[in-house]
């Protein structure tokens, strides 16, 4: 089993990265929410973040850069940069407002990797579960982000239960992305 923390490309967060030592259990997803220049150290976030793939090879990396730009060019540009490491996996995810069949094939196609992993959200499986299933493959990844309010909708047991007919066809490996958030119902003393 392996622990995906989430992490954005936050100097912070790139640092921590790059300063702590971790075992090969330990497989982060880096959102690359920004690819300009870190203000404080005067470096390329891309770069920083190469560099903490480099020197962590036994690690796996999924890489995602959904809100970067619209264009699909420099979407792809940004992933392939990370191409020639064997530890990095691209994150394919589309913006379901604006889908259509075959947005994740052209995705794929621009993208110079051997296996991906395929984020989707809870409850929008059925908008591209036809496409998903015709491109993933045994190496792939399938990444299931719900919430908790989310967990016990009947529309995500039918979604997993879906997951798990396709997986047992096509074999790849799966990793749900959970968003827990505790009540906050707190009662004051008088």
């Amino acid at each position: 089993m392996k622990y995906v923390p989430m992490v954005f490309n936050m100097d912070e967060e790139l640092r921590a990265l790059k300063n702590q030592e971790f075992s090969n259990n330990i497989a982060p997803f880096i959102q690359i929410i920004k690819d300009n220049d870190s203000k404080e150290e005067k470096t390329n976030i891309l770069d920083n973040i190469e560099q903490i793939i480099s020197f962590k090879k036994d690690n796996t990396f999924f890489l995602s850069a959904p809100n970067i730009n619209t264009q699909t060019h420099h979407h792809s540009n940004t992933l392939n940069r990370f191409s020639s490491y064997n530890n990095v996996i691209p994150v394919l995810e589309v913006n379901l407002d604006s889908y259509t069949f075959g947005d994740i094939k052209n995705l794929k196609n621009s993208l110079s990797y051997e296996r991906f992993c395929f984020k989707v959200l809870a409850k929008t499986f059925s908008k591209i579960s036809i496409e998903v299933t015709t491109l993933i493959n045994e190496d792939d990844y399938f990444l299931y982000d719900f919430n908790n309010q989310d967990l016990f909708h009947e529309d995500i047991q039918s979604e997993i239960t879906l997951i798990n007919q396709i997986k047992n066809h096509k074999n790849f490996k799966t990793i749900t992305l959970g968003h827990f958030m505790p009540t906050m119902d707190y009662e004051i003393e008088k």
